[in-house]
């Protein structure tokens, strides 16, 4: 009885880490998009300073 108790919980243990490395891997794209975006609004800002500046 004992055997099937501890097998059931290292089941449930490895399906919690399994989903903490997903979440994991969810939130480092998260944090990529961020900065992906942040850059993108830095050039746009960038070229509009280059263009006001050529006027």
């Amino acid at each position: 009885m004992n055997i099937d108790i501890e097998r059931e919980t290292k089941q449930v243990g490895r399906g919690g880490n399994r989903a903490e490395e997903h979440s994991d891997r969810l939130g480092g794209l998260a944090v990529s998009a961020e900065l992906v975006i942040e850059l993108l609004v830095l050039v746009v800002m960038l070229i509009q300073l280059a263009v006001a500046s050529k006027k």
